[in-house]
């Protein structure tokens, strides 16, 4: 279960990343905001555990698994939203 889960992370990983950071270029013809995305991505990343190590309280991944869930869902909602906008507009 382990090695699908992670394989599936970094199928969707490869795709969703370079979708992310183009809509950020097509949104700033300059260029820059493609910048700051990579750097948001990466500073996701970097946050990740922090946050997961300061929300564990002995065994109990509940707490983990639950903020983990609802972040995904509100970044897809917030992804959603300059998707449809960028496919209204092209």
């Amino acid at each position: 279960m382990y090695a699908l889960a992670n394989c599936t992370v970094g199928i969707t990983w490869a795709f969703v990343i370079p979708y992310l950071l183009d809509m950020c270029a097509a949104f700033d013809k300059a260029g820059q905001m493609a910048a700051l995305g990579g750097f948001a991505s990466k500073m996701g990343l970097a946050t990740g555990p922090a946050v997961a190590a300061i929300l564990m309280t002995g065994e109990n991944y509940t707490l983990i698994i639950n903020v983990a869930v609802i972040g995904l869902i509100l970044s897809m909602v917030l992804m959603a939203i300059p998707a449809r906008l960028l496919d209204r507009s092209g």
